[in-house]
């Protein structure tokens, strides 16, 4: 999208990881029937051709995005959440 602007790789930052996720919680404790039906309208929604325009405007790459299931997005979450406490813990970032 910005053919002009170089990569992180050939900025000089080699093996750098960064994926932008945006996912959709619930309270803890609510019925698998309305996950799943959350589920479910979020994967249609993703998929529809008004809401991509609309992403598309924004310049928000769109292809391949679909609602990952939820066991599969509940495993990449607290994947990310220990991989980013890690690097927090790692160089000494707080809270304040």
């Amino acid at each position: 999208m910005l053919p002009d602007v170089p990569t992180l790789a050939e900025s000089g930052l080699a093996n750098y990881e960064f994926m932008m996720w945006t996912g959709l919680f619930a309270p803890a404790g609510t019925p698998r029937t309305i996950i799943d039906k959350l589920y479910s309208e979020m994967s249609i929604a993703l998929t529809s051709d008004s809401l991509k325009e609309r992403f598309a405007g924004l310049s928000y790459e769109t292809s391949g995005m679909v609602g990952m299931p939820p066991a599969e997005f509940g495993a990449m979450f607290r994947a990310e959440l220990a991989k980013w406490t890690k690097a927090m813990k790692d160089l000494n970032i707080r809270a304040e």
